[in-house]
């Protein structure tokens, strides 16, 4: 990983060559294997939140701008340019993200600026579409009509249909994810390139405040009750940002012992492979907002 950081670091033409073709192949995996698009996905935008931290922000934007001309022109061709929207919709928040943390050295703030892009895509959204389950259901349905497709599709569409009004929250909250993952990797990045233990430090201390678990946890309550697809959207983004908290205080534990390597691996190989874990983990983040349990291990903080 950090030879690749070290390759994109050497001029732009290396920069747009990572950001782009990571971001075709996890296009290209998507539908064959999730988690590995994913993982694909992620370092494209750490390679862009790495070029946004170490230079200025009109730099970043160039190399932006050619890697989805990039993309763009190769998703023209295969006649599926409209795919790449969604490949903006993920880039942009890491590109204004890692230039916050440029500019401020607060990563915190730096995340909550992605959640905060999260919040007004799910208001957008559902100003522009007021039942986004609807799509969700059409699109279901023209999968089912291209052949190749139909019988790989497991689910019947009466099933797809009663899962369809949580899938803009499920959206919401990967998009989440993977930008806030893009960030810290490319922060880890430029720490392991500048000052190897700067990113550490940083983000053993990640603290996303008290107000806003009251706030994830209340839309969440709501959000059960009323089973409201704008709820569940917007409590899906709010409740997921705190999978971040929650994985620095397990870093912020084991690495304080290295044969704990090797545990938190298979950690995040678990948690590719069963989402539920997320859920716990974000719990487990939003519990520590008022234990604020880390300061028993890092240094300074007891």
């Amino acid at each position: 990983m950090i030879a690749l950081a070290r390759f994109v670091s050497r001029g732009r033409s290396q920069a747009v060559l990572v950001i782009s073709v990571f971001a075709m192949l996890a296009l290209a995996m998507s539908l064959l294997l999730p988690p590995l698009a994913m993982l694909l996905m992620v370092v494209s935008g750490a390679a862009l939140a790495l070029v946004t931290l170490s230079n200025a922000l009109h730099v970043a934007i160039a190399v932006l701008s050619l890697a989805y001309l990039f993309c763009a022109g190769i998703l023209l061709v295969l006649g599926i340019y409209e795919v790449s929207i969604s490949l903006l919709l993920f880039w942009l928040p890491v590109l204004i993200s890692a230039d916050v943390l440029r500019r401020s050295r607060n990563l915190a703030l730096a995340v909550l600026v992605i959640l905060l892009v999260a919040v007004v895509f799910v208001l957008a959204l559902f100003a522009v579409v007021p039942d986004p389950a609807e799509l969700w259901n059409r699109s279901f349905e023209q999968l089912q009509q291209i052949p190749e497709l139909a019988h790989k599709i497991q689910i019947s569409q009466e099933q797809f249909a009663s899962a369809a009004r949580f899938l803009t929250g499920y959206f919401v909250a990967w998009f989440l994810i993977v930008s806030t993952a893009g960030l810290l990797i490319g922060r880890w990045w430029q720490g392991s390139l500048v000052n190897p233990e700067g990113f550490k430090r940083e983000f053993y201390n990640l603290r996303l405040g008290r107000a806003l678990s009251v706030v994830s946890v209340v839309a969440v309550v709501i959000a059960t009750v009323t089973d409201a697809q704008f709820l569940i959207a917007l409590s899906a983004s709010l409740f997921t940002v705190y999978l971040f908290q929650g994985l620095a205080v397990m870093h912020a534990f084991t690495m304080q012992q290295p044969r704990n390597r090797l545990w938190m691996i298979a950690f995040y190989t678990l948690l590719l492979l069963f989402p539920v874990i997320v859920v716990l983990v974000s719990l487990w983040g939003i519990v520590d907002a008022w234990l604020d349990s880390r300061r028993r291990w890092l240094p300074g903080n007891s």
